[in-house]
């Protein structure tokens, strides 16, 4: 009875443990896109103000 107890929690950790990569692996991909977005944003920005300026002078 003890061995079974063992074996299923072992089990329910190995799904518990692989949810948990999983929705890792969900958040690192939402960050990079995020991280991708908001780089090319401040690019952007950095660009329409240093045109901006130039077109001052």
């Amino acid at each position: 009875e003890n061995l079974r107890s063992i074996s299923k929690r072992c089990e329910l950790d190995k799904k518990k443990c692989a949810e948990a990569i999983t929705s890792l692996q969900e958040n690192v991909k939402l960050m990079k896109s995020d991280q991708s977005r908001l780089s090319l944003e401040a690019r952007e920005f950095v660009l329409g103000k240093l045109n901006f300026s130039l077109v001052e002078f």
